[in-house]
């Protein structure tokens, strides 16, 4: 049997790939809804999103354990 872990660089960048695909869908919504507005909390999101992803995908691939 193959020795699978969870907690591999590769699940690691398959998760960052995710939120992006996630990313990009809730920025289609938000576009459809009309809540691309500098009054709604889209951008915060977005900019919380995007500064912790990459911060995480370094912690997680360089120490999977």
């Amino acid at each position: 049997m193959p020795s699978w872990r969870l907690a591999s660089p590769a699940v690691a960048w398959l998760l960052a790939a995710l939120v992006v695909v996630l990313l990009a869908g809730y920025t289609v919504l938000a576009a459809a809804t009309r809540e691309l507005t500098f009054a709604s909390n889209f951008w915060t999101g977005v900019l919380i999103i995007v500064a912790i992803t990459p911060i995480g995908l370094l912690v997680a691939a360089r120490q999977p354990g």
